[in-house]
């Protein structure tokens, strides 16, 4: 499914990151339930771990975040005080929950409009015309749960 494959391509950049930052990578720290099944399962997990002390959450998207803040709050864990948590997408109910959720910015209309048209190029694109490719420059909007 579409969910699977771009939780997938998040995971795998995350790992990315971590690896060129040199960073250690704790494969406990790196869960991704599906989307359907919720986070709190997950979160249970890892705050039972003997690991590192869970102190923040990237979700791979909003509509993950957003119940993990729940789940942590019905837990007496502080948002943003004891874990930091962030998704992905900015989506509208990043915005109106309890605790302003931060997210990274991904605007779908324009996600969208980029892939219609860079579809339409592919369409017409004759072999000896270059292909033009568009990289999304994404930027974090830091709200409550920083």
């Amino acid at each position: 499914s579409y969910e699977s494959l771009l939780r997938h391509e998040r995971e795998e950049a995350y790992r990315q990151v971590v690896s060129e930052a040199e960073l250690a990578q704790d494969e406990r720290l790196i869960v991704c339930p599906p989307p359907h099944e919720g986070i709190e399962a997950a979160l249970t997990e890892l705050m039972a771990t003997d690991g590192p002390r869970l102190d923040a959450i990237l979700a791979t998207t909003d509509a993950l975040a957003i119940p993990a803040m729940s789940f942590l709050d019905g837990r007496g864990v502080s948002v943003p005080g004891d874990v930091a948590v962030m998704g992905l997408g900015d989506l509208p109910m990043s915005s109106i929950s309890r605790i302003s959720l931060t997210p990274v910015e991904s605007p779908p209309a324009e996600l969208g409009r980029r892939a219609a048209e860079l579809a339409l190029q592919l369409r017409d694109h004759t072999p000896d015309e270059p292909i033009h490719q568009y990289i999304h420059s994404s930027r974090v909007l830091v709200r409550q749960t920083t």
